[in-house]
């Protein structure tokens, strides 16, 4: 992550969250370990980062909740005290209300500076499922997920994010019940409901990363996806003669993308990176949607974690074991009006947990609404 004032995070396993810092229009030589600030949770790995819009930083884990620090120190915040899951899959901030969505292993939790309040989403208020691996702001402030098996999904900031349009791919290709994914390398729809990355790009444009390719639309409900060059080798151990027939790529077609598997996406509004699990990095053109660049060097066989384009229009790509690799260098500086920010913000408030007597009232509701035709209802998780 580049933070407001210009320095760069990475944070990985065993209680790594690194900061390189910018001095003088330049980044330093060496990066810090922030694990000298009171309150650093131990023996942490960490899986995502975000700045928040008065300047704290947020550090989801694998298992103990979302870290976040205020300039001065760290607090710690879970299911005892905030979130509805501890494993923290995603952080996303709106850059038209600043809340912050954390998306857990138990749903979303939400966070609202204005009220200093907590909001829990989950299956119960209209999620498809509680865990998305990504979540991200459009640029009106709307909610979008990318679920690990559920397709992706919008909620409005105007209805509360309480009402969710969802678009899923067809869960099997042939009248049979045998196919995963689409035969053919190009299409209309969600090419499969196995989501690994989500980003919204400039104009309402939205990118899904799936296990069958990149998917991309201008809203919720027209999508085209593009599929891996690899689609041909997946298609030859399908059942049927539909998928011997479509097992020849195209030759030399720019639209496919080096991978199937899409693992991380980033753009600067012309240029759209994406990262795969072992064919590095393509960059397409953000208007044709067809391949500009295939990147490859340090990248061979590794796993693109995550991709970040800096001001100065450097991308660097966070990898699974191979640490940083600058893929696209830049003017390594850059001019950065950063805004003024609180030296030592507050920490967010704890969510307040429900009284007693409210959960046992809507138990009750739930029970008095048996005999219209739903026998189970999900309530949410019991934090």
């Amino acid at each position: 992550m580049a933070d407001s004032q210009g320095a760069i995070w990475a944070v990985g396993e065993r209680e790594s969250i690194y900061r390189l810092d910018v001095k003088n229009g330049a980044y330093e030589k060496s990066w810090v370990n922030v694990n000298y600030s009171s309150g650093f949770p131990q023996k942490a790995n960490f899986t995502c980062i975000a700045e928040d819009r008065q300047g704290r930083i947020w550090v989801g884990t694998d298992d103990c909740g979302v870290a976040v620090f205020n300039g001065q120190g760290w607090k710690m915040y879970d299911r005892s005290n905030a979130l509805n899951g501890e494993h923290v899959y995603d952080i996303a901030v709106s850059p038209i209300s600043g809340e912050v969505a954390v998306a857990t292993s138990g749903g979303v939790a939400l966070y609202n500076p204005a009220g200093d309040s907590w909001q829990m989403l989950d299956r119960s208020t209209g999620m498809t499922e509680d865990q998305a691996a990504s979540a991200r702001f459009d640029s009106r402030g709307n909610l979008w997920l990318a679920y690990g098996f559920g397709g992706v999904a919008c909620a409005s900031r105007k209805s509360g994010y309480s009402q969710w349009k969802t678009v899923q791919a067809p869960w099997f290709w042939d009248k049979n019940q045998f196919v995963r994914q689409p035969y053919q390398p190009l299409g209309e729809g969600l090419p499969s409901n196995a989501c690994n990355v989500l980003e919204c790009m400039d104009k309402d444009r939205i990118l899904a990363g799936t296990c069958a390719g990149l998917a991309f639309s201008n809203g919720i409900s027209s999508w085209n996806f593009v599929r891996g060059r690899d689609y041909a080798r997946k298609n030859n151990s399908l059942y049927g003669a539909a998928a011997r027939k479509t097992a020849i790529p195209p030759q030399g077609d720019t639209r496919l993308l080096s991978e199937d598997f899409v693992s991380a996406l980033a753009g600067n509004g012309k240029e759209i990176f994406v990262g795969f699990r072992t064919q590095g990095v393509d960059v397409l053109d953000a208007d044709t949607m067809k391949v500009r660049k295939r990147l490859r060097k340090g990248l061979e066989g590794t796993h693109i974690s995550d991709l970040l384009v800096l001001g100065d229009g450097s991308v660097l790509a966070g990898t699974y074991g191979g640490g940083l690799v600058m893929v696209q260098a830049g003017a390594s500086s850059y001019n950065l009006d950063a805004p003024e920010r609180e030296k030592e913000p507050g920490f967010p408030a704890e969510a307040r947990m429900e009284e007693s007597a409210k959960v046992l009232k809507s138990l009750e509701d739930l029970g008095r609404r048996g005999d219209k035709g739903k026998s189970i209802v999900f309530k949410g998780e019991d934090w």
